[in-house]
Formats: C-alpha cells, sequence, structure tokens
C-alpha cells in the first residue's frame, strides 16, 4: 500500500492510511449476542505550517480513490494548521526508513473469517459451569497501516491481532456476584480457550454474593492482572503531554529515585513477538526499547513528536484510533520479575480504578475479587501508587505473564486494608 501513497505537491506533511478487516462477537448473560464483520479504512493527514499543526482524518472513500482523499485531507489540515496554537519545539518530522518486524502477521490468522470468532464464542460458552453468568468478545483484526512524510520517512506494517475477553459471575438465589475476568492479546496464535477462559470459570465457583469484608494490615499479593491494572494507571505519569504540563508526580523528577529498588520497568516496541510489536511508531520515528525506571530511578518518559520533542523523548507516538492523531503511549510494558512473592490476600482485580487521580497517584479501591485461605472475600485499599511501588513493596514474582499489552509478575506489597 505505500507505493499508493502519493506525497507529490504536498508540504511539511504526513500521511497516515490504515486498511483493516474487523471481525468481531460478544457474549452477554452467557449467550452469544451479535457477530460483526466488515472493513475499516481511513486517512489522516498532518500539516505543518510556521510551527502551527493542524490534522484531519476522514474514512478513506474508494471511489475517489486514495490519491483524492488525500488531497482533501490534506487541504483541510491546512485550514486547521492556520488557526493553530504555534509549537515552538515542534522538531519537524522524521526522515527515519525502518524496517518490519517478524511476528507482527500470521498468515493463518489472516485466512480466518467469521466462523473463527463464533467457534471461539461457542468454546467459551460450552466449557463453562450452569451455574455461571458469561460475558466476553473475541475481535480478530487483519489488516494493514502507512505512515509517510515529505522528508523521507516512511513505514508500512501488516498486522494480525487476536483479541479475546472473559468474565463470569455466579448465579445464587437468583443474584449474580461480582465478576472475575481476564484478557489475551497476540498477533499470532489464539488462545487456549480451555486454559484462558477455563481458569476464570474455576475463579467465579469461589465467588459468594456477600464476600466477608477483611480490615487491617496484610501482606497484599497481586497477582498478574491486577497489577497490569497498576501498571495501566501508572503509565500515565510517564506520558509526555503530563509530564510537560506538569500534570505527573514525576515531572521533574528525571534521574530521581522514585520507586523501590526492587522495580525496573521498560517499554520495547522491538520485542519478538510481543502483542504490541512495531518497527516504526506511527509518526515513522524508528522503534527502540526504553528503560522507563531502573532499579526505582526514573530514567525515559513516553513521548510522541508533539510533547515528546520539548523532553527529548520521542518513539511513542500512536493513534487510539485512525481517526485521531497520535499521542504518547506504551507499547509491550514490562514489569521486571524479581526474585518472588507471596501474601495472605490474593488480589485479581481492582474495582474504582477509574477514579483514581493520575495527577497525584492516590486510589481508593475495592480489591475484588479477592481471596484469602481460598475464601472469597472483598476489601478496600485507600493507597497511593507510588508508595505501592515504594515503600510498600516486599517483592516481585519470579515469573510473569502478558496481560494485554503489559507484562505483570505477581507483586507483594504491605498495606491497610479497611
Amino acid at each position: 500500500m505505500l507505493e499508493e501513497v502519493n506525497l507529490s505537491g504536498l508540504k511539511d506533511a504526513e500521511v497516515y492510511v490504515s486498511k483493516y478487516k474487523v471481525l468481531r462477537s460478544e457474549i452477554d448473560d452467557s449467550k452469544l449476542k451479535w457477530l460483526s464483520a466488515g472493513t475499516e479504512s481511513y486517512v489522516a493527514v498532518r500539516v505543518v505550517r510556521d510551527g502551527k499543526v493542524g490534522f484531519y482524518s476522514t474514512t478513506l472513500d474508494e471511489t475517489k480513490g486514495l490519491r483524492k482523499v488525500i488531497e482533501e485531507a490534506y487541504e483541510r489540515a491546512e485550514k486547521v494548521a492556520r488557526v493553530s496554537k504555534r509549537v515552538e519545539w515542534w522538531p519537524g518530522f522524521p526522515s527515519s526508513r525502518c524496517s518490519p518486524l517478524p511476528g507482527t502477521f500470521s498468515k493463518s490468522l489472516a485466512s480466518k473469517d467469521l466462523d473463527f470468532v463464533i467457534d471461539m464464542s461457542k468454546r467459551m460458552l460450552d466449557i463453562a459451569d450452569e451455574s455461571l453468568n458469561v460475558m466476553g468478545s473475541v475481535g480478530l483484526e487483519v489488516g494493514e497501516w502507512v505512515i509517510a512524510n515529505t522528508e523521507g520517512g516512511e513505514y508500512e506494517e501488516r498486522e494480525t491481532r487476536v483479541e479475546a475477553f472473559v468474565a463470569a459471575s455466579k448465579r445464587v438465589n437468583g443474584y449474580l456476584t461480582k465478576a472475575v475476568s481476564d484478557v489475551y492479546v497476540s498477533r499470532s496464535a489464539p488462545p487456549e480457550i480451555e486454559n484462558f477462559a477455563g481458569k476464570v470459570f474455576e475463579e467465579a465457583k469461589t465467588l459468594k454474593l456477600r464476600p466477608e469484608r477483611v480490615t487491617g494490615e496484610y501482606l497484599v499479593y497481586f497477582d498478574p492482572r491486577a497489577v497490569a491494572e497498576l501498571l495501566d494507571f501508572l503509565a500515565e505519569a510517564f506520558y509526555a503531554h503530563n509530564v510537560v504540563r506538569g500534570k505527573s508526580p514525576l515531572s521533574g523528577r528525571l534521574g530521581e529515585q522514585a520507586f523501590n529498588e526492587a522495580f525496573t520497568l521498560s517499554d520495547n516496541p522491538t520485542l519478538p513477538g510481543g502483542p504490541e510489536s512495531h518497527g516504526c511508531d506511527e509518526e515513522a520515528v524508528k522503534s527502540e526499547p526504553q528503560v522507563l525506571v531502573d532499579g526505582g530511578v526514573v530514567k525515559a518518559f513516553l513521548g510522541d513528536l508533539y510533547w515528546g520533542s520539548k523532553l527529548g523523548f520521542v518513539g511513542r507516538g500512536y493513534r487510539q484510533s485512525p481517526v485521531q492523531p497520535p499521542s504518547p503511549s506504551y507499547t509491550n510494558l514490562t514489569l521486571h520479575a524479581r526474585d518472588g512473592a507471596e501474601g495472605e490476600v490474593v488480589v485479581a482485580g481492582l474495582t474504582g480504578l477509574h477514579t483514581a487521580t493520575p495527577e497525584t497517584g492516590d486510589m481508593s479501591v475495592v480489591l475484588s475479587p479477592a481471596w484469602k485461605d481460598g475464601e472469597h472475600i472483598e476489601a478496600v485499599m485507600n493507597v497511593n501508587v507510588y508508595d505501592l511501588f515504594g515503600k510498600l513493596l516486599e517483592g516481585i514474582d519470579k515469573n510473569g505473564r502478558w496481560v494485554g499489552s503489559v507484562f505483570a509478575p505477581g507483586v507483594a506489597v504491605r498495606v491497610k486494608l479497611t
């Protein structure tokens, strides 16, 4: 598709084109509720005029042809640039040319049709106990994206991605308990349903309608699912737009000890077989591994061209959707394993984390689901995420697993539950 992107006549511009086949299914109330299949194609153009950045995106109208759609988007992006605020630190578009990474595209997955997601969904339901209420989804994306700019930067990537989500609660006297869940993402292979969903269903069988409320100080073990939630929340503090605008507790702390010495966090978009590995980011900046925290010391931030250039960290400019401009994002976020961890209370999920405050790190969350001595319990934790990965940290497990695009070992902390 790269050869179809004609930049002739364009000035100080970047063109992004994506085309994907998307197949999805959704399970609700232990039934296959809906299916969808279609093609999604988009064009996005960004231009710079005297330091002012303009962006415009649109669906790709095949009847017009790609060149015509690019020209129209270019004209609209120029209009946006004229009324935009000047970015004094704008570095210009990169001239890098990147090479595709192995493992981002699977011929086997690319050949699948809607029957694939139907079969995966049915297998989830087939192994679920009748006492459980199952929710979930299966998605398959097959396609390619292209980024090219007038400075010579260009990159094309074909990719496949299979995603699965499963959640289960238990039916008790006509009511439903809270749910336990898991998520799976891979570029090359579907999940083994019996292992992926089967574990969740076994955990769901232990759930109670009214679990005992536990209070007091405990050694709490967050399993990888809960750790992934915490790391996703923590990642907000590393995004360049938050750091630059003073909305991160890590603003001005580069090179300082902000976490426990056992805490090392990295992001590697070049990881072979990683769920979010890419040869270039979606701004045509060559992918490079990055250590964010080394032994508790802040070493780097996650930046795109717009914000990251002000801090000196770029290469993490990705689009939350094809119609949005690039923004800072992690790829394969990895908490490095250590010597081991265990706890009296085991936590698989956190309820209420979406209400936490990234600007301070403060949170008040329900540990749910959680178990003590194998029994389903519930507790509330009022804490700061920097304390969890700082003075309260007791251990990090020897092994970890992927939860979406976060690689997380289990983590033990000593914390007061209320």
